[in-house]
């Protein structure tokens, strides 16, 4: 079904799909628990996308927390949230920009997938059984954290710009960049490149077949 109008919930409950075209506002709950819906314009509301529902975001939204287990993806516009937590499924970012100002991307377990079109402006955790895919050219101006693992395909690079320790795995066939201070205590391997640009790089996992290039403000101890 679809909606144009402007609504005010406590609690919306979405068993099947919907599109909503108009303003969703207020301060409580919009709770997706199956089908595939679309939003557009958003203020205030929580959100909760249960496993097996699935979100298109495709305009200007403002949440509140967002916690998912289906799959969430940012198509076209941005979505800003006071924080999400994933337990389970997938966030994608095909097209828009997800940010948080003050709060947390926590990707517990599933995957966050940052394609060609999109764009991060959070501070982000992925978690021990999370899992990153960086496409395109892409910085991480706030703190980005990878416990679980991360993937830099072929033609992309990931520079990370705020000092970190990673406990996971990064498989590099793009380029990885630092112009911040990192501590990788997991593996690093593959046939792309490991580019230090500033700071002190400390890499005490498994280093291999990644090329490597470390700037003259760089320092890379293996």
């Amino acid at each position: 079904s679809s909606s144009a109008a402007s609504d005010v919930y406590k609690r919306q409950i979405n068993n099947a799909a919907q599109t909503y075209n108009g303003l969703l506002a207020g301060t409580g709950l919009l709770d997706f628990t199956a089908g595939a819906s679309t939003i557009g314009s958003l203020s205030g509301l929580d959100v909760s996308i249960a496993s097996g529902a699935s979100v298109n975001s495709t305009s200007m939204a403002i949440a509140g927390a967002i916690n998912n287990a289906g799959s969430l993806t940012v198509s076209a516009g941005s979505l800003d949230t006071t924080g999400l937590i994933q337990t389970g499924g997938s966030t994608t970012l095909s097209g828009g920009t997800l940010s948080s100002g003050a709060g947390v991307v926590d990707i517990q377990s599933g995957s966050l997938d940052l394609q060609s079109g999109g764009t991060l402006d959070a501070q982000a955790v992925i978690g021990s059984t999370g899992a990153l895919t960086v496409d395109g050219t892409k910085t991480a101006t706030k703190i980005l954290t990878v416990d679980g693992t991360a993937n830099v395909v072929s033609g992309a690079s990931l520079t990370l710009a705020q000092a970190a320790t990673h406990a996971g795995n990064f498989t590099l066939d793009g380029t990885l960049s630092t112009s911040a201070a990192q501590t990788f205590n997991g593996s690093l391997t593959g046939s792309g490149l490991l580019d230090v640009q500033t700071g002190l790089v400390v890499a005490n996992g498994n280093v291999s077949n990644v090329n490597v290039d470390v700037a003259a403000a760089g320092s890379l101890i293996t």
